[in-house]
């Protein structure tokens, strides 16, 4: 297989229409948070995740039963993902807003 037919397919990994490159990249952020990996062990840890994407997209297709499962966990996943993001942004915004306040109703000397 020519390396351009590779990396063709490789754009074209998906679970469930989700491209498998952001679940990889969400999963080992939430890692890093975490503090379960860090520096150097992100590498490491993105492969490993990347192969059991792999891994559990074949399996979906060989097992019965196993790919509704699958659906379930990464749509649960995705879930959580997003309202973590959703929160730190929040979070982010509202604690700006207090500070913006604050400095503005604070007098100046």
């Amino acid at each position: 297989m020519p390396i351009t037919d590779l990396v063709q397919q490789l754009g074209q990994l998906a679970v469930f229409g989700i491209p498998a490159s952001v679940i990889v990249l969400l999963v080992v952020e939430v890692l890093k948070r975490f503090k379960v990996v860090s520096g150097d062990w992100a590498i490491p840890a993105a492969l490993a995740t990347g192969i059991v994407l792999s891994v559990a997209n074949k399996l979906s297709e060989l097992v019965p039963g196993f790919a509704a499962w699958y659906e379930v966990v990464i749509a649960g996943l995705m879930a959580g993902f997003v309202a973590a993001g959703m929160y730190d942004a929040s979070a982010t915004t509202i604690a700006r807003a207090k500070a913006l306040i604050s400095n503005w109703l604070t007098p100046n000397e």
